[in-house]
């Protein structure tokens, strides 16, 4: 998942200056829907990104304590519903 994460932002990154700067690819600065794909794919990436993220949750004792109860609660609940 790395590696496909910095190709995305490399594939991002160096899109701009292969437009401007290679001939070949010089018809894409003016074409809109080209910017309207190169957007999406902007987006794309940094969803991608956002995904790989690695998220730290830190639970204190009391709001550990706090949710065991209403784990319980729940669960008491949940057993006069069936």
């Amino acid at each position: 998942m790395k590696i496909v994460k910095w190709i995305l932002i490399a594939m991002d990154i160096l899109y701009i200056p292969a437009v401007f700067f290679i001939p070949a690819l010089h018809s894409l600065k003016h074409d809109l829907l080209c910017w309207i794909l190169y957007a999406a794919f902007l987006l794309f990436s940094i969803f991608i990104a956002g995904l790989s993220r690695k998220h730290e949750y830190t639970v204190t004792e009391e709001e550990n304590r706090e949710l065991n109860i209403t784990k319980e609660l729940l669960k008491d609940r949940n057993k006069w519903h069936i």
